[in-house]
């Protein structure tokens, strides 16, 4: 947005699938898009006020094939691009490789699986190859479904359990960004 505002243009547009609307209250606020399959509104929470004024999201209310016709139509080489399933930044899709080449400090390396008790079940190639909830690409045979429940970077342990270990009947939150409120 500083770019653009650099260069006189008073919006950016995106190619994110997510419908901005005005509320009775006169704040805007992003709405899904038409088609769930695509929506990405939970990436763009963040957005403020003044940000929400000065964004085009023309495709909110378009399938993706209808935007991969109108692509095609005018000429653009992403009309067949194959679509970004990941992290849309990290281009071969191996965000493992991204940390590598940009964190400050060298991330661990090996270390335990470990059972929500301490147990060690096994050893795991790096804590950045995991995130919490996930449950293939474990290599564990438990006897049971296992997921990642939890990561401790200070011990450089993954924490492994049932799916009813995923669950939590409190959330700690920080930095809320409540669209539709004035604070």
């Amino acid at each position: 947005m500083e770019t653009a505002a650099g260069m006189g243009a008073a919006y950016v547009a995106t190619g994110h699938y997510v419908n901005i609307c005005r509320l009775d209250n006169g704040r805007l606020t992003v709405k899904r898009a038409l088609f769930a399959d695509k929506d990405q509104t939970y990436m763009l929470y963040k957005l403020t006020q003044v940000q929400l004024e000065h964004t085009l999201m023309p495709l909110g209310g378009l399938a993706k094939e209808e935007v991969r016709r109108i692509a095609s139509k005018a000429g653009l080489p992403v009309a067949s691009k194959k679509d970004s399933l990941d992290i849309c930044f990290v281009p071969d899709g191996h965000y493992t490789d991204y940390i590598l080449d940009n964190a400050e400090e060298e991330p661990g390396g090996e270390g335990y699986f470990v059972d929500e008790m301490g147990n060690i079940l096994g050893r795991h190639k790096g804590i950045i190859h995991y995130t919490v909830g996930q449950r293939k690409g474990l290599g564990l045979s438990l006897g049971y479904p296992a997921y990642v429940t939890g990561i401790n970077s200070d011990t450089n342990e993954v924490i492994v359990g049932t799916a009813e270990g995923l669950m939590s009947r409190e959330l700690i939150c920080d930095n809320v960004n409540l669209m539709s409120v004035a604070y």
